[in-house]
């Protein structure tokens, strides 16, 4: 159902020029950056708003470790209904999953330690295999005491999670539509969960861009949306405001003015929700500024560092004052917002071997893939990669110019359970170039809750075969990584 409840104006009408949000949004689609959506507002409007297929205003999308800010919102929730206190140690609230010898340090931690990153372990402990999540927080082995140095802990978060719905009992989600109804929260948001069955809070939810924008809003107008108190004051004012030294962990992006509850501290006041692959919900209060995106840019920091600084450079420096609307202007925006689509593999659609190795086999020796066999299948739009693994025989779809989408086949994969296969392919999408005439390189994106890429390059050189595929995503593509020779063998697979 199609959001009523923010409102639009025209760039010009809030003060920004169309052509400078033009010229950003431009900037980072010419530099590759994989913007699944983009929006922005001032004055309590949106401005811009864009999306590129398959995500819509409706969609909902894995917002990774913003869920982190969501979730401090909740605990914020349970502080103003007087549940909880700040200072109160989380190990009080879980005496089911504490060991027998409860570490000193562990059962220091205050509800505010982990909401500031300051918990007592070196990093997140937990992983799909581990113990029930929450448990395992309290049997980890703590290496110094908490409030003494920031270390960015998922695992302290989803524990966080936990709390609130354990004392609510209801998911975080749930809790937060009937805690904050005048945002009109999307029915369809949810939360993978931990292995524990808890919401994975650290991590996991799904919702709009515009839900995220709503929350975002919430916390910079002090806790209050539509004229109505919903958080409480003192609570969003602490969540944004200096509770702890970051400076190690900026890896200058900006982010050296300190970290609040769960909210990342930024130059020139400003604050934001951050989470992998460049899922960002950014506001500036003093220049009423807005700024939310989902992306998919895992192991590529430098598109991190391009929204930002885009931002820092293009976007903060225009605004101005209510300007004359200049429709040339504002049309050109529109075409540069509906631009926004996959990525795709840049380099030619054709290889003078293309003919030569059509349907050939070739059998590759021992790899860490446990690839034994691959094909090709070529056409003019682009072809089919075929290959078997002791998982049996698998294809993957391609196309020159623009991706192809369909069910990336392995079903193993976790679904809305940490550590709980799904049973089916994730939605995928893979594109495919030429580099040179004996190189050809796809890259797969896969979408929905779980997100993740593989770049995979293939160099022929008479009968033989090199492969090299590489993967970045969380828990899964595991098996498509690393390196492959062979030969060819001739036949059909």
């Amino acid at each position: 159902m199609k959001d009523t409840i923010l409102k639009t104006a025209t760039p010009e009408s809030v003060g920004i020029p169309s052509n400078v949000i033009a010229d950003y949004i431009s900037y980072l689609l010419e530099r590759g950056v994989n913007l699944h959506s983009i929006l922005i507002m001032r004055g309590g409007k949106i401005c811009a708003e864009a999306y590129s297929e398959p995500y819509s205003e409706e969609t909902v999308q894995r917002i990774y470790s913003c869920s982190k800010s969501v979730t401090s919102i909740a605990v914020g929730l349970l502080i103003g209904e007087g549940k909880i206190n700040l200072n109160d140690r989380i190990s009080d609230y879980f005496p089911e999953n504490l060991p027998e010898n409860l570490h000193e340090w562990v059962k220091d931690i205050r509800i505010k330690d982990t909401l500031m990153m300051s918990n007592a372990f070196t990093c997140t402990h937990h992983n799909p295999a581990a113990m029930p999540w929450v448990k395992q927080f309290f049997h980890s082995e703590p290496t110094h005491p908490p409030r003494t140095q920031f270390i960015y802990d998922t695992a302290g978060s989803h524990v966080l999670c936990a709390l609130v719905e354990k004392l609510t009992g209801m998911t975080m989600l749930e809790y937060l539509r009937s805690k904050l109804s005048p945002l009109g929260l999307s029915e369809d948001a949810w939360c993978i969960k931990g292995t524990d069955g808890y919401s994975w809070g650290g991590s996991g939810v799904i919702m709009t861009l515009r839900d995220m924008t709503k929350l975002l809003m919430l916390v910079k107008d002090g806790g209050s949306f539509g004229g109505v108190q919903l958080l409480p004051k003192d609570y969003a004012k602490e969540a944004i405001e200096y509770q702890n030294f970051n400076d190690p962990e900026t890896k200058g992006l900006r982010w050296d003015v300190g970290y609040g509850y769960q909210i990342w501290r930024m130059q020139q006041g400003g604050f934001a929700f951050r989470g992998m692959g460049s899922q960002h919900a950014v506001c500036f209060p003093e220049k009423d500024l807005i700024v939310c995106c989902t992306s998919d840019n895992q192991g590529t920091e430098i598109w991190d560092r391009l929204f930002f600084e885009g931002i820092y450079e293009k976007l903060l420096p225009a605004l101005t004052q209510p300007l004359e609307e200049d429709e040339k202007a504002y049309e050109n925006l529109k075409k540069v917002s509906a631009a926004l689509k996959m990525p795709v593999v840049s380099g030619a659609c054709e290889s003078s071997l293309t003919d030569d190795i059509n349907g050939v086999v070739y059998e590759l020796k021992a790899n860490p893939m446990e690839i034994s066999q691959l094909s090709f299948d070529f056409t003019k739009d682009g072809g089919v990669l075929h290959y078997v693994t002791p998982r049996g025989e698998k294809e993957i779809p391609f196309g020159y110019g623009k991706p192809v989408s369909y069910s990336f086949p392995e079903t193993h994969y976790y679904g809305e359970q940490i550590g709980v296969p799904s049973g089916k392919g994730y939605p995928a999408h893979t594109s495919g170039a030429w580099k040179n005439d004996k190189t050809l390189v796809l890259r797969t994106h896969t979408s929905g809750i779980h997100l993740g890429n593989i770049t995979m390059t293939f160099g022929f050189d008479e009968d033989k075969i090199g492969i090299k595929m590489h993967k970045t995503a969380e828990w899964f593509f595991e098996e498509y990584t690393g390196l492959a020779g062979g030969k060819k063998r001739g036949g059909q697979l």
